[in-house]
């Protein structure tokens, strides 16, 4: 397949999204030739040449051209077969001056989504268009954009085109429209870099559609093929476009343990009318399929639909992770009983045990209301070993069906954290304070460098690059001998530097590969990756930076720490409150009950679109997550080679400071901060708190969160004595407390931090 790609220099000549499909096209063995939005004039004189045209990310942003000129050659393109895809139609430049100058009944426009404007699950929740072929043949392109963020909709989306997916406010995010033998389509979905399957899957459905488009025929709905046992059907819509009868047939092929009959139907759909292939098939048994739905005209093959169903055994026991520990005190399982038990629910029970080991775990014997549940087990007098989670399915005091996994159970790891998510390392209480090194580029210098900066800093954490195995040797090293704990980024299941490190004293945690959201790497997945290092080291947590606020309830229960990056100085706006917003979210996300890292901004670039911090921003920032939950905090960025932390000595000055007062404030940190008391007051709830209380004294943090001087404010924080003394730590002063309240001067983007004794 030969494709054109289409980018612009976004941002200041960087072309960030150049490459944004290498992965996907190389996976399809697709010859790619790229131009930059400037050679607009070029590329359509070229369509030619060309199967597909792929605009990626801000593809017409910058330096935005006007493919009004060129519309007739594009349209025959289109006419002739071929296919546009655009990306990230959330700009004018994309959904006017390019696809909108193609033909005017092509243009839309873009508006902000509540999933970014009030990020939560309920937001970032999406519809998909039942039974829509370009969303599941061949490839189950649903699975891809549920993991996938979306910022801005469309709107004013004309007749003719066909909406795919829609957003919370009941926008369309993603649509397409026959022209001619092609196919042209249109997403405000964005960032399809990486290994994930969103690209893959997305290139390979419209292809599959403009086949069909190319057959002078509209596949205009496939009802998935079910997977029950016995008789199962799906159902294919076709339109015939042409001005002539067309002879249509679907045939599905199918192995299990031997091979089944090929399932066929074949129909003649008369000129420029619709029909419906009804598919009849039969799968005999419990167990996996593999095989493949085709469609032919006229005898001829035009589309391949690989169709692999399992039909479910009447119950299924699955596990979070199969490494679980002894001071988890419990494991939760989670059951699931097949489709067609749901009308004999009554009388079934569903009996759960840990088998193996040097003694069988307390078994649970549960009676199902629904098909899928979840229940505990004790791990109490169980020993480390390997064990078979077994949940048998009886009625009447007969086994039906069983179902096990497999569930490793440890020892108190060298790194664990609490019920309250604070973090162990060899049985004492650690608040990772630390920053981001990446180190891909660096030298063995550079590399041992940070570390001594850092250590001397007051920082007890670094997170870098792992890449030559004899420099991060001394890394380690160094850091051990300098106090620091170091979270390697780089080191897969399959690293050699995994099996070699695992035992360092220096390791904290294993990064399981950074933003997996924006790289289109499903939470399944990021599950599997976190068991597989496990499976090598299972005596040292696993970290995971999750981008968008909205999807990380998603990715929290994949990993032992959800870490999240709001960096709110960017494009000429600050927004710091969106610290506060973010940790709140990543805590309501993981649960009082597991670790929090967040990732504040200590960063800009003079080419991009973040902006350098203040010390009194990176202060407001640090102190907000830190009233918000988090249990440690892994500053981005030491050195990215666009930006060095100590070319900015006001910046680097507040570091320090910050790990000094951070530091002090560890002991209420740990435990009392989880039930501290959070509070928002001053004007807009600007300034935002949390009481925490620890023996007879409180300590009080709170933050200014904008640049407004607000003057005196008066504080009722909860917990507060009627009368007494407040010390502002840090300041050298002290304040009255009178009628519950402290009164104080709060500058933009002040922090204070009060201790009270109690009575």
């Amino acid at each position: 397949m030969r494709v054109a790609y289409l980018y612009c220099d976004w941002p200041d000549g960087q072309a960030s999204f150049k490459d944004e499909f290498d992965q996907a096209f190389a996976a399809l063995g697709w010859q790619v030739t790229k131009f930059e939005n400037k050679q607009a004039k070029d590329l359509s004189g070229r369509l030619g040449d060309f199967d597909v045209v792929v605009g990626g990310g801000v593809s017409n942003l910058t330096n935005p051209q006007d493919f009004k000129p060129f519309a007739a050659q594009w349209q025959a393109f289109l006419e002739g077969g071929g296919v546009v895809l655009a990306t990230d139609a959330s700009y004018a430049g994309i959904n006017a001056s390019w696809i909108g100058g193609l033909d005017s009944a092509f243009g839309t426009t873009s508006a902000m989504c509540s999933a970014h404007k009030q990020p939560s699950p309920e937001t970032a929740a999406v519809r998909f268009s039942a039974d829509d072929p370009l969303l599941s043949v061949p490839a189950d392109l649903r699975a891809g954009l549920a993991a996938k963020a979306n910022w801005a909709h469309l709107e004013q989306v004309g007749p003719g085109w066909v909406v795919d997916v829609r957003c919370f406010d009941d926008q369309p995010l993603f649509v397409h429209r026959a022209v001619g033998k092609g196919l042209l389509i249109v997403t405000s979905y964005f960032r399809f870099m990486g290994p994930g399957p969103a690209a893959t899957a997305l290139l390979r459905n419209a292809m599959a559609l403009a086949k069909t488009n190319q057959q002078g025929l509209r596949l205009l709905s496939l009802t998935p093929p079910g997977s029950a046992l016995g008789r199962n059907r799906t159902a294919i819509r076709l339109r015939n476009a042409l001005d002539q009868p067309a002879k249509v047939s679907a045939r599905l092929s199918l192995t299990g343990k031997a091979p089944l009959p090929p399932a066929t139907i074949e129909q003649t759909l008369p000129a420029q009318g619709d029909g419906e292939l009804l598919l009849n098939y039969d799968l005999p048994a419990r167990g996996e399929y593999h095989g493949a739905l085709e469609l032919l005209k006229d005898g001829n093959l035009f589309l391949t639909a690989p169709y692999n169903p399992t039909v479910p055994e009447l119950v299924r026991v699955t596990v979070r992770s199969r490494h679980q520990y002894l001071h988890y005190g419990t494991l939760t399982a989670r059951v699931t009983l097949a489709p067609e038990l749901a009308e004999r629910l009554k009388g079934l029970t569903v009996s759960l045990q840990l088998v193996g080991g040097k003694a069988p775990g307390k078994p649970a014997v549960v009676k199902p209301t629904a098909l899928q549940f979840e229940q505990t087990l004790p791990l109490a007098g169980l020993k480390p070993d390997s064990y078979r989670l077994v949940a048998s399915l009886g009625q009447d005091a007969k086994e039906l069906g069983r179902g096990d996994v497999l569930v490793l159970l440890h020892s108190e790891p060298t790194v664990k954290f609490n019920d309250k998510g604070v973090c162990y390392v060899r049985g004492k209480p650690f608040f990772p304070l630390g920053m981001y090194h990446v180190a891909w580029g660096a030298s063995r210098e550079e590399m041992l460098k940070c570390v001594e900066d850092l250590a001397a800093a007051g920082f007890n954490a670094v997170h870098t690059s792992c890449t030559n195995l004899e420099v991060f040797q001394e890394v380690l090293d160094k850091a051990q001998t300098l106090g620091l704990h170091v979270l390697p980024e780089g080191v897969g299941a399959t690293s050699p530097g995994l099996q070699r490190f695992k035992d360092h004293p220096a390791i904290l945690a294993w990064n399981s590969g950074d933003e997996p959201d924006c790289a289109n790497v499903s939470p399944e997945k990021v599950g599997e990756a976190v068991d597989a290092i496990r499976d090598v080291d299972p005596n040292h947590l696993i970290y995971t930076t999750v981008a968008n606020p909205a999807l990380l309830s998603q990715y929290a229960p994949c990993t032992d720490v959800l870490s999240n990056d709001p960096y709110p100085l960017a494009n000429g706006k600050i927004d710091t409150l969106a610290v506060a917003s973010a940790t709140a979210r990543a805590r309501a996300a993981v649960g009082p009950g597991r670790a929090l890292w967040m990732v504040p901004q200590c960063f800009g670039y003079a080419k991009g679109p973040w902006q350098v911090p203040t010390p009194a921003q990176e202060r407001s920032m640090t102190y907000q997550a830190l009233i918000e939950g988090a249990n440690g905090l892994i500053w981005y960025v030491y050195d990215d080679k666009q930006f060095k932390v100590l070319d900015h000595p006001d910046l680097w000055a507040m570091m320090q400071q910050l790990t000094a007062e951070v530091k002090a404030l560890t002991p209420i940190l740990f435990e009392p901060a989880q039930d501290g008391q959070r509070f928002a007051t001053g004007p807009d709830d600007c300034l935002r708190g949390v009481s925490i209380k620890q023996d007879r004294e409180l300590t009080i943090l709170t933050a200014h969160t904008n640049e407004k001087d607000l003057g005196q404010q008066e504080l009722a924080a909860p917990g507060l004595p009627a009368t007494g003394r407040a010390e502002v730590l840090f300041e050298n002063r002290t304040l009255n407390v009178g009628g519950g309240k402290i009164r104080d001067g709060f500058a933009p983007y002040a922090v204070h931090v009060y201790r009270v004794k109690l009575p």
